[in-house]
């Protein structure tokens, strides 16, 4: 009988069918809101909830939102980028992609369910509590799906896991040859890797930023196309100050985005800047003015009232979505199809993608439907095809 170890799964690209839905009557750590897009599809908004650690990216926050970005992924193809038939929509286990009946993603907004963050970055309670015990095995032979791994993280003797995680006890044969790695390694590739997958995303994507984008909050935005600030967030890279560097994103992201004198001086510094500096700098692509409602309110502000300032990040908060909601309306109002190559486009500037981006979308329904719109001087409908 080989010996049993504690096996709590890490990432979870399991099939319905391979295993038993684990139903918790806690909040979900993303909210999923969709909202009809102009002509077809949907605007959906990932809400991150973690209100008790100022949205801190933990292990499980982190499998939920990879969830959710594989799922809008599986709904095109990852060469082209062109939309897939329903039916091959991937709908992984606790992804939420294909629930909707109004057709594919058009756009993906984040956000938070927080007034007083929109996210702090990694959890750093939880990674210190990572212990030398606990390392990652790579287990892909129980794996439902072929060529796809599953990642399980091994605790001998370590301490116990969050509650919002799934567990299970399976054998598991110490002696046999697998590849391990530490946790905080583990977390830390699962963390990039999901960025990346944002960032490759092939349709338009929006941060929606209220408050604080510290650390892996602000990669987190920065692995988005646009970024729509309220005048009183405050966005920043401090790893400097905590003895590292930006690890997820930060260093070649935000230099990309603003240059690298600029990116430099907030990496190096490790401050933090006001909205409109981020927006006089390039980091914010809208800023949305955030003012009291009332003469009354700014005198509280003022003699540092707490409801005064909780009443302003919620404003704050319904505002900036507000305010992303109608920006990803009004670039789904063009062509599904031609805003997806147009995004490829700009994302790989070179004269060829141009090119090819064009000849894909000038023999589209929605290309000869946008002319006869024209003719009859009245709105498109588009199709997405």
């Amino acid at each position: 009988m080989p010996p049993r170890a504690r096996l709590i799964l890490l990432q979870r690209p399991l099939l319905a069918s391979a295993g038993r839905r684990c139903y918790s009557t806690e909040a979900p750590l993303i909210r999923v809101t969709n909202l009809p897009a102009p002509s077809t599809g949907h605007i959906r908004i990932l809400e991150i909830n973690r209100p008790g650690a100022r949205n801190a990216i933990s292990r499980a926050l982190l499998n939920s939102l990879s969830n959710e970005i594989d799922d809008v992924h599986s709904q095109y193809d990852s060469t082209t980028g062109e939309e897939l038939a329903v039916k091959s929509w991937n709908q992984r286990f606790g992804g939420t992609a294909g629930q909707s009946e109004k057709g594919p993603t058009r756009a993906v907004i984040l956000a938070s369910a927080v007034d007083q963050s929109f996210c702090a970055g990694a959890d750093l309670k939880e990674r210190k509590g990572f212990t030398p015990e606990e390392y990652v095995f790579n287990v892909s032979q129980i794996c439902a799906e072929p060529g796809k791994a599953v990642f399980l993280v091994v605790s001998f003797g370590g301490s116990e896991t969050q509650g919002d995680q799934a567990n299970a006890t399976l054998p598991f044969e110490t002696g046999r040859a697998a590849p391990a790695v530490p946790m905080t390694s583990a977390f830390l590739t699962h963390l990039r890797s999901t960025f990346t997958s944002i960032s490759a995303l092939p349709v338009p994507t929006i941060s929606a930023i209220g408050s604080i984008a510290l650390g892996g909050g602000l990669e987190l935005a920065l692995s988005t196309h646009f970024r729509v600030l309220s005048s009183n967030a405050v966005v920043g890279l401090p790893e400097t100050r905590l003895g590292i560097i930006p690890g997820a994103g930060g260093t070649h992201r935000l230099p990309a985005l603003i240059g690298i004198g600029r990116a430099r001086d907030l990496v190096l510094t490790g401050r933090q800047v006001s909205a409109p500096e981020a927006y006089f700098l390039g980091i914010a692509d809208r800023l949305v003015e955030v003012v009291p409602e009332s003469e009354t309110e700014v005198e509280k502000l003022k003699n540092g009232d707490q409801e005064a300032a909780n009443k302003i990040l919620a404003l704050a908060r319904r505002d900036v979505l507000s305010e992303a909601v109608r920006l990803a309306t009004e670039i789904c109002e063009g062509g599904p199809v031609a805003v997806r190559a147009a995004l490829q486009a700009v994302q790989r500037p070179h004269e060829e993608v141009e090119n090819a981006m064009y000849d894909r979308v000038v023999r589209t329904e929605d290309r000869y439907e946008a002319l006869k719109a024209f003719a009859e001087r009245r709105k498109p409908e588009f199709k997405g095809r």
